[in-house]
């Protein structure tokens, strides 16, 4: 018996939510959790971080951790279990501590290298753009070119860029041997920004959000026609395609919320190429609020899940199922 879940049985820390099941059919199970910081799996073994405390899934029970935090990032890999956050008083910029379940025990704190993003700020354009190619051929080697991105790279060495206008509209450029560009219609008025692209991993599919615009908008990328468009709620942002290709993340918000015209957009993390939604630049970058998550099936064009809150993980299991996560809630389903 996981002597983890001997101690979470032990020692709750209050109430747990009721599990519940939306739809048994589908397989698909809700988990209301809020407050969820992050979420990793071991196999079929998963635990969510929530607060400072530890969160065996699916029964929600929870164990305060032996330390205080603040965690930011819960993750299992080749090494093993660990936490993430801030290194503290005795050392500056932030640490990872090994986390052992068996008993549970945090280990000695390890400074974690700079990141490349943070690198990238301080460094030339080229540099910067040397650093972004390596990147997107590094996760390209690794299964996935799927990331929303201002630029995709085709098939062929061309590009795809988006350029945002200043009155609601974008311009689509495409390079390379065949050059082209259309001119998209996507807002009423003002400027359309953040406006991301993203690539489908087999190359035939381009996606294309631009918020405030409420429109998940599918592409030819060689003739640049529109094959469909999926409309949703509020302002939409495209999180990332998964790497097996069926489904695209995307995020909403309140599009009658205005900010700064200036979003960062943070080069991508070729350490995150197990799940794209690891890269730490992503889930940590200035952008508008959101307050909806949708995994759109591409094989129909549909939702096929809807849950509240903001982007925290996915995750393929051994078992088939996926789950998803955000800071209010988890979800159990199978396609």
């Amino acid at each position: 018996m996981w002597l983890l879940l001997l101690l979470l049985t032990a020692c709750p820390k209050g109430p747990a939510p009721t599990a519940q099941s939306s739809d048994s059919s589908n397989d698909l199970w809700r988990l209301p959790l809020p407050g969820l910081v992050d979420v990793a799996c071991d196999g079929g073994r998963c635990l969510a971080l929530r607060g400072n405390a530890l969160v065996q899934l699916p029964s929600l029970e929870a164990v305060e951790l032996p330390a205080s935090g603040p965690f930011d990032r819960l993750r299992h890999d080749n090494s093993g279990w660990s936490l993430a956050g801030p290194c503290g008083a005795e050392l500056p910029g932030r640490c990872s501590f090994p986390l052992s379940l068996e008993p549970l025990a945090l280990g000695t704190p390890v400074p974690e290298p700079t990141s490349a993003v943070e690198k990238g700020k301080e460094g030339e354009e080229a540099e910067a753009r040397t650093r972004w190619t390596s990147a997107w051929n590094h996760a390209i080697a690794q299964g996935w070119r799927a990331g929303f991105d201002r630029r995709v790279v085709l098939p062929g060495a061309s590009e795809l860029q988006l350029l945002p206008g200043l009155d609601g509209t974008a311009q689509l450029r495409r390079t390379g041997e065949n050059p082209a560009f259309i001119k998209l219609m996507l807002g009423a008025t003002g400027t359309v920004f953040p406006a991301t692209l993203a690539l489908h991993p087999t190359g035939v599919e381009v996606y294309l959000t631009a918020w405030p615009s409420p429109l998940l908008i599918a592409l030819d990328p060689v003739s640049l026609d529109r094959r469909w468009v999926l409309p949703l709620d509020g302002g939409v942002q495209g999180l990332f395609v998964e790497p097996g290709g069926r489904f695209l993340l995307v995020a909403s918000g309140d599009a009658s919320v205005r900010g700064p015209e200036s979003w960062d957009w943070p080069e991508p993390d070729p350490s995150a190429v197990a799940d794209p939604a690891g890269d730490e630049a992503l889930r940590s970058q200035q952008r508008p609020a959101m307050s909806r998550i949708y995994a759109v099936d591409l094989q129909d064009h549909s939702v096929a899940v809807e849950l509240p809150g903001t982007w925290r993980r996915w995750i393929p299991l051994p078992d088939g199922r996926i789950l998803v996560a955000s800071s209010q809630q988890l979800v159990f389903f199978k396609p």
